[in-house]
């Protein structure tokens, strides 16, 4: 794999298993296999519930 960049024409044409090689690749290269969390992200569960368990009242 080259170190250049995929031309845009390339990124358009190319078919999935290749893009997602190349995504992987590089993010890969920039942060091995590190996974981080932030604490003190706020996911709207009121956005997300389907009322399937009945534990809460949000939906």
């Amino acid at each position: 794999m080259s170190s250049q960049r995929p031309s845009h024409d390339f990124l358009l044409s190319a078919p999935l298993e290749e893009l997602l090689a190349l995504a992987s690749a590089r993010r890969g290269a920039l942060f091995g296999s590190r996974v981080t969390f932030s604490p003190k992200v706020f996911i709207p569960l009121t956005m997300l519930c389907r009322d399937t368990c009945g534990y809460c009242t949000f939906a």
